[in-house]
Formats: C-alpha cells, structure tokens, sequence
C-alpha cells in the first residue's frame, strides 16, 4: 500500500465532514454495550474518506493495549458522542490487529476487511 493513500488521523481533520467528527466519541456493539473511546480515525487520501476507526481495548498503566481497526462502513453514527458497530464486542475483541497504523500495509487492510466480511 502506498504510504500517500492511507493516513492515520488522532484529531478530527477539518477536510472530514462535520458529522464524521468521531474521534473522543464512543463504540458501542450491537447489543449497545460499550466497547471502547474511539481513539483514531484511518482515511483515505485524497478524499479524506473515512476507512476504519481506532479503538484500543485492554491495557493498564503502562502497558499498551491491543489496537484494534473497525471498518467505517460496520459503523451507525446514532447520536452525540455515541456510534454503533454491527458486530458484537467479542468479535471486535477477536479482530486482527495492525501492526503500525501510521504505516498500515495491504496485507493488514485486507485481512481486517475480510475478517468483518468486506
């Protein structure tokens, strides 16, 4: 993947509409239990299009948990600070994890797509 396609955002872009201003809002699953804070957005240049949100779930203190990528398009923008994933939360927990989200290669992309059914 093309270092220039992709770009790893950790504050809302002004180039993304308004109402994707997600970042700091919370993932709830299909059953709305909360998942996590969404921590990150991945879009794709030169749209500014929204590909993934990025949470990260466990962790404590010191150590870094597991990042994890969801698919914008698994995503229902409900209300204020509160967006639903289509999946269950265990499914999200289970998801592969990116190496490096400043540098998310193709075969990770893939992977992630195809493991939600995209």
């Amino acid at each position: 993947m093309s270092k220039n396609r992709l770009k790893y955002a950790t504050q809302n872009l002004f180039l993304i509409d308004k109402e994707e201003h997600i970042i700091g809002d919370y993932l709830y699953d299909k059953n709305k239990e909360l998942i996590g804070k969404i921590e990150g957005l991945v879009v794709e240049l030169p749209k500014h299009t929204i590909k993934f949100l990025s949470i990260t779930q466990g962790g404590f203190l010191n150590i870094q948990g597991k990042k994890i990528l969801v698919p914008r398009e698994a995503c229902e923008i409900k209300d204020i600070g509160k967006v639903i994933v289509s999946f269950s939360k265990q499914t999200i927990q289970d998801a592969p994890s990116p190496h490096d989200l400043f540098n998310l290669k193709k075969s990770e992309e893939s992977l992630i797509l195809s493991y939600f059914g995209y």
